[in-house]
């Protein structure tokens, strides 16, 4: 879990260091900080989102072909 908080954070960090003009324009006309803040805040959620939904896809997909390639284990055993 650290290492994917410390992924998750520097992901959004590097986001956030990317779009620094486009945030000083948000803010130049008008929006306010917690305008700004939603919006990087959206942009984690997702990701963390779209990371969870690939995640959750490639574990099903490994998890049928583990099953079919070990014996005595269903698709579902932990």
């Amino acid at each position: 879990m650290v290492l994917v908080g410390l992924g998750v954070y520097s992901l959004i960090a590097y986001t956030v260091s990317r779009q620094t003009r486009e945030i000083g324009i948000r803010m130049s006309l008008g929006a306010t900080r917690w305008h700004v803040l939603s919006m990087v805040l959206q942009m984690g959620l997702q990701l963390i989102l779209l990371g969870t939904g690939a995640g959750l896809l490639l574990t099903f997909a490994v998890t049928r072909v583990l099953a079919h390639q070990l014996w005595n284990i269903s698709t579902h055993d932990p």
